[in-house]
């Protein structure tokens, strides 16, 4: 049996174009239909979950009021999908609350499915999902799918992949006959000659053009590629001397550069310095500004007789001091652009005990505040809104001397930041509305709430609790 190294070159040209063309189909085959094949089932499973969430979450309203003719309507939207073959509500009690089946489809037991997860049964794949309004969960929706379309879309790319290479074989090979003998001769001509030159080094030697092809081009720049060896040797010489005189004057240029470029960096680093200071001198002067605004109220209040007066305006006083810390804190801090909320609310916190005199052994504030950078926009807003319910607290929520404990928490809570600020006192009187407040504090942080596009609650219990949850993008994590 001849070998196949033993074959003639036309011959191998041939076999190894056929070959090469079917390894490469078959390979680009089998890796398509094998890609489907793994990525086909968890594909579906995704795209069943984020239905199932979909129709869930759509179908949470009708759970809660108890609609379950709705919570069809819900689920009749999945018929849409010719994969589904049923879907089930499952209220929070574990019976059945809606339905919907495909007429064709077969009956299916879902009791065993409730628990959240996916599930595969004979030629059906079942997803089970919880529904939550809120952080309470009130049912469960079951989803199940057919797998019909993936065994037909299976076999019908096995059978275009056998096609596909059935043709192309046979496409191969007519070309591999025909073009095998114009490529293969001059080619073994040319290595002929070749070897000529580079065993005995004679270029004198010449290759002889059969054809105006690239193949003849190729001859004719061989030959004209022997004729200029020993020119290219000689100017190959004289480049070498020009290049490292090149490459001395543009070492010489880069160092120029390099100079130029060192004078600019310090330039602009002496500019950013000067901002630095000038941005430190703004704060500063604001700073100074509240404060002296700050001691006009305090003198003033010192000559008003009535008490709810000189209330109003020491409690105007604390809000100058609130942002003036706000100012001083961006001018002692070596970041100008954002400050450490847990240093400025430790800081207001004990200023406030100082300004209402209140013994931190009778009440005790606790802060706890996650690392949180913020710029000058949203730390004023949201330091007098702590600055409010603090005070609120400290005056209003232990009457008669009181012990308690006051708690300031600042932590991250999903997209958004949540700050929660919490008495156990006496809490909000009754006649009191928190949500449509008459008093200036109250509404003052409702305002602030709407500027940095928050949104407030408030729960009662033993005592009050704030929780004003602020959008996380007007955030920076600390170090």
């Amino acid at each position: 049996m001849i070998r196949f190294r033993d074959f003639r070159i036309q011959q191998k040209l041939r076999w190894l174009m056929v070959l090469t063309s079917a390894v490469a189909l078959l390979l680009a085959c089998i890796s398509f239909i094998g890609y489907a094949l793994i990525t086909a089932r968890p594909q579906l499973a995704r795209e069943m979950q984020s239905m199932a969430d979909v129709v869930g979450f759509n179908a949470a309203a009708a759970i809660v009021v108890m609609d379950p003719e709705s919570a069809r309507e819900t689920l009749s939207a999945l018929g849409a999908d010719s994969r589904v073959q049923g879907a089930w509500i499952v209220g929070a009690d574990g019976r059945l609350f809606a339905e919907y089946r495909r007429r064709s489809a077969a009956a299916l037991s879902f009791d065993q499915y409730l628990s959240p997860g996916t599930y595969h049964a004979k030629n059906l794949m079942i997803v089970s999902r919880p529904i939550f309004t809120g952080d309470e969960q009130v049912g469960i929706i079951v989803v199940s799918a057919g797998l019909d379309y993936l065994h037909r879309s299976l076999r019908r790319y096995g059978v275009i992949a056998g096609c596909v290479i059935l043709v192309a074989l046979a496409v191969a090979f007519g070309l591999s006959t025909g073009l095998e003998r114009l490529i293969s001769r001059p080619l073994l001509r040319l290595t002929e000659t070749a070897t000529r030159v580079s065993s005995g080094g004679d270029y004198t030697v010449r290759a002889k053009r059969e054809s105006d092809d690239e193949i003849g081009q190729l001859i004719d720049v061989f030959n004209e590629m022997l004729c200029q060896i020993q020119e290219r040797d000689a100017a190959l010489l004289r480049v070498n001397e020009e290049l490292e005189d090149g490459v001395q004057e543009r070492t010489e240029e880069l160092e120029r550069e390099v100079q130029i470029r060192a004078e600019t960096e310090q330039q602009l680093r002496a500019t950013l310095a000067e901002k630095d200071v000038m941005l430190k001198e703004i704060h500063h002067r604001v700073k100074n500004n509240l404060q002296v605004i700050s001691s006009l109220l305090s003198l003033q209040s010192s000559h008003v007789e009535n008490a709810h007066a000189r209330e109003v305006l020491t409690t105007s006083q604390n809000r100058l001091r609130s942002i003036a810390l706000v100012h001083e804190m961006f001018y002692q801090s070596d970041d100008l652009a954002r400050i450490d909320l847990a240093s400025y609310l430790a800081s207001s916190t004990s200023y406030l005990l100082g300004a209402y005199g209140v013994d931190p052994k009778d009440v005790h504030v606790k802060v706890d505040c996650s690392p949180m950078h913020v710029a000058i926009d949203t730390a004023v807003p949201l330091g007098l809104i702590a600055h409010e319910l603090t005070s609120n607290a400290l005056k209003y929520a232990y009457p008669e001397h009181r012990c308690g404990e006051v708690r300031i928490a600042l932590h991250p809570h999903g997209s958004s930041v949540r700050l929660i600020v919490s008495d156990d006192g006496v809490g909000l009187p009754a006649d009191v509305r928190w949500d449509r407040p008459r008093s200036l504090g109250l509404q003052l942080v409702h305002s602030l709430t709407r500027q940095i596009k928050g949104r407030i609650e408030f729960t009662s219990g033993s005592g009050s609790c704030f929780i004003v949850d602020v959008p996380g993008r007007l955030f920076n994590p600390g170090d």
